[in-house]
């Protein structure tokens, strides 16, 4: 019980957990899929005593322990967080009228990531892919579906579809075709010309995406099926419904 007044009263931190840090195969596919570069986990005997199991450590890049048994201490400003929203909203009924992530927001204790071309791509072309998704009955799990939505997206972002944009907009790059695109990385290394074309065709693109009938789309989604072979695995075709209407926009991809 001394350690933890310690920790809650004098060091003014909580205690959470992260259950999928208690073993070390469990912490290393953690410290994988999180891309965090130079952590390591390790089986420690904390407690010196040979009877009980050993202990899961896991270190950050410069050795320092941040996880045991998945346990770590939170920080302060998150403790304060809680305790100002506990307050404020002190029972299940008040708090239904305020999720935790708004009043985050409203009270400063979480800030908006500044918008950028790409988080504004980003969410017109995830709302047309859950809409597919919901229109065709595909159920897909949570993870197997955010690795489509991101592997997706970033495809049409950088070689198939804002690309032809690009070709609109600087001849320089008239006769790229998407490998070209891929292997030099043209929408990374032109960012102030990506933000320029993104201001002069975004209404054009969503609106697009928005009337995108499914043949187009599907035509979109089986390209990058073809493109990311091997990359991602348990997928499927999407075929167009036979309900499919054309699409009316100017983009560049009707026929």
């Amino acid at each position: 019980m001394k350690e933890l007044i310690d920790v809650v009263a004098k060091m003014n931190r909580d205690i959470a957990q992260l259950k999928g840090l208690t073993t070390k195969e469990s912490a290393q596919d953690w410290i994988t899929r999180t891309g965090k570069k130079n952590w390591k986990v390790e089986g420690q005997d904390l407690d010196d005593n040979p009877t009980t199991p050993d202990n899961i450590v896991v270190f950050d890049a410069d050795g320092n322990k941040r996880y045991i048994d998945g346990y770590y201490t939170t920080d302060p400003k998150k403790r304060a967080f809680f305790k100002d929203y506990y307050t404020a909203y002190s029972n299940p009924d008040k708090r239904d009228e305020m999720k935790q992530s708004t009043y985050a927001y409203d009270k400063g204790y979480k800030k908006h990531a500044p918008s950028t071309p790409y988080r504004e791509f980003l969410k017109i072309v995830n709302a047309r892919l859950k809409r597919f998704f919901t229109e065709h009955q595909i159920n897909l799990k949570a993870r197997q579906k955010l690795k489509i939505i991101g592997q997706f997206i970033s495809y049409l972002w950088k070689i198939k579809y804002l690309p032809e944009y690009i070709k609109r907009e600087d001849s320089r790059f008239s006769s790229y075709t998407d490998k070209d695109f891929a292997d030099q990385d043209v929408v990374k290394r032109n960012k102030k010309s990506i933000e320029k074309i993104w201001e002069k065709y975004k209404n054009e693109i969503t609106n697009h995406f928005d009337t995108m009938d499914d043949a187009t789309f599907s035509t979109l989604y089986n390209a990058w099926r073809k493109y990311s072979t091997g990359a991602f695995q348990g997928g499927m075709e999407l075929e167009p419904s036979s309900s499919s209407s054309s699409s009316s926009s100017s983009s560049p991809f009707n026929a």
